[in-house]
């Protein structure tokens, strides 16, 4: 993804553009960010706003009209595909609105195939947006060229003409920032290792955040503080305060039981359970297939339908979508899906069922006139797609992460003042189809809702650990051999508490925040408190 915009002809073009009106929340934040950058020295601080309340449009309006009107360079990281995305469009949308600027050049760069490769990063890009993980990957690396030197790649080269004419850098997902890579690229971590700070000693950070985990100490760490990545918070605003002025609706959490019963095999628990990897496409898969969930999942649209209104269905799989959409039109509701396929062999099904960009483009605009009740998509509108109006989401589906739990009931957030036909909208429906697993998994979980009622249960919310087949096995051996094998008071056997601990892991494209429990016996106690 690769943009050069005349922004002169662009201008030409619009000649009756009008600026989209920013909310109350936002001026306040472009007055903020004004006041907080001096462009004299380096300053670093956090843009802290709820999901649905306008960060991306927030900082991108401000940077172009104060940072790249002063033809200073932007670099833009974020953790996923969904959300550098969100940022090109976004930019592109706001380009009218940047004085003092002939051209501007946007790239998008990362290791999805629609995507540019670090090999194209050019001196000449005014927007740059990766990747945290492509940016890590591609500075300071080790590689050597063919004489043996070290090889400077062209996300170093960016740097260095950016080291010249300034550069301001924006991290979305701030709160992930002291990750270990990604603190390393920004501010170093020892002598040895040189961050973007130390290497441009004037250069600017942003944050942008829903969570800023600075109210607890505990989690405070390398985000925020006159010594740490973030200096400061800019701005911030509260969800319930948006929620009290209309600009954000209140959730209202459904649980919907399936009935159904999944299991992983050992290795796929390993994985999801260890490695903090989503469920395996075999299994998400059969979910997929289960003619008894897509029919359970119509008949909670069709029965509740005027209380769900206009809806939009995450589902799994195109096949999934195609079938949730038969099952939707014989009961007369107006339903359609998007979907797209990768890599399929050219005598796969997928193929002569594939959706174009063309197909999908014009059913996102059928459902944004209000021509479609529902519509039903393989995760592809979880982030950058604005259709205000969106009474309820359906997610068929638990996942592991909770960037993407955040960015698909993030859909159904906009309030009243986002109505644009004067709809009153103070409700939202995060609608939750659950399973039954056999093994016990830590789905990411919801935060928030208009009452304790409403807030999802959190299954397996206490520590729990099968009794490893090992032991069951020596213990045989021990009282086939005669031996006594009880050595302490049961009671002492028992776990006297536990430890809930949680940190960040690199999952794929994304960081995702994980808990995770260790038990602790009155054997390990001591040394636990010690710790």
């Amino acid at each position: 993804m690769y943009n050069k915009l005349d922004i002169e002809q662009e201008k030409l073009k619009n000649r009756a553009y009008i600026p989209k009106p920013p909310y109350e929340h936002q001026i306040d934040a472009f007055k903020q960010l004004t006041n907080f950058y001096n462009f004299k020295s380096h300053q670093s601080g956090i843009l802290a706003l709820p999901t649905g309340a306008g960060k991306t449009f927030t900082a991108i309006n401000w940077i172009g009209r104060n940072i790249l009107s002063k033809k200073l360079k932007v670099l833009w990281l974020a953790h996923t595909s969904h959300l550098l995305e969100q940022a090109y469009y976004e930019f592109s949308d706001n380009v009218l609105e940047i004085p003092n600027r002939k051209t501007l050049n946007i790239r998008v760069v990362s290791s999805n195939p629609k995507h540019d490769r670090v090999q194209d990063i050019d001196i000449s890009d005014d927007v740059l947006i990766l990747t945290t993980q492509t940016a890590i990957g591609s500075y300071k690396t080790d590689a050597t060229n063919i004489y043996g030197n070290r090889a400077v790649t062209n996300f170093e080269r960016f740097l260095n003409h950016a080291k010249n004419v300034g550069l301001f850098v924006v991290l979305d997902e701030a709160h992930h920032a002291p990750a270990y890579g990604c603190r390393n690229l920004l501010i170093g971590g020892s002598k040895f290792v040189e961050g973007i700070r130390q290497f441009i000693p004037n250069v600017n950070f942003l944050g942008l955040t829903a969570t800023p985990t600075y109210t607890d100490k505990s989690r405070a760490g390398w985000l925020l503080g006159t010594d740490k990545i973030f200096f400061d918070i800019i701005h911030q605003v509260s969800k319930t305060h948006l929620q009290e002025r209309g600009i954000l609706a209140h959730e209202k959490y459904i649980q919907v039981q399936t009935g159904e019963t999944f299991d992983l095999d050992d290795k796929d628990y390993e994985a999801v359970v260890r490695e903090h990897k989503d469920l395996p496409d075999s299994v998400v898969t059969k979910i997929a297939e289960s003619q008894s969930r897509n029919r359970l999942i119509v008949e909670e649209y069709i029965t509740k339908k005027a209380a769900y209104g206009k809806t939009i269905i995450f589902a799994d799989r195109w096949f999934q979508c195609v079938d949730l959409k038969e099952k939707l039109l014989k009961h007369g509701i107006k339903a359609d899906a998007i979907y797209t396929h990768v890599e399929a062999a050219s005598s796969d099904i997928a193929v002569r069922n594939k959706r174009t960009t063309t197909q999908n483009s014009e059913t996102l605009a059928r459902f944004k006139r209000g021509e479609l009740d529902v519509l039903i998509n393989v995760k592809m509108l979880t982030e950058g797609t604005d259709v205000p109006d969106v009474d309820t989401v359906f997610i068929t589906r638990q996942t592991t992460s909770s960037i993407l739990l955040t960015q698909m009931i993030g859909r159904a957030l906009r309030g009243t003042k986002a109505q644009k036909n004067g709809k009153i909208k103070d409700t939202a429906n995060i609608v939750f189809f659950e399973d039954t697993w056999r093994r016990l998994i830590h789905f990411a979980q919801a935060e928030g809702g208009d009452t304790q009622e409403d807030a999802p249960k959190t299954q397996g919310r206490y520590p729990m650990e099968w009794v490893s087949i090992h032991l069951v096995e020596a213990l045989s051996r021990a009282l086939d051999q005669g031996q006594a094998y009880v050595t302490h008071s049961y009671l002492s056997l028992l776990p006297t508490g536990w430890y809930e601990t949680e940190f960040v892991v690199a999952t794929q494209d994304s960081l995702e925040r994980f808990k995770e429990f260790i038990v602790v016996t009155e054997a390990t106690k001591r040394q636990f408190e010690q710790l």
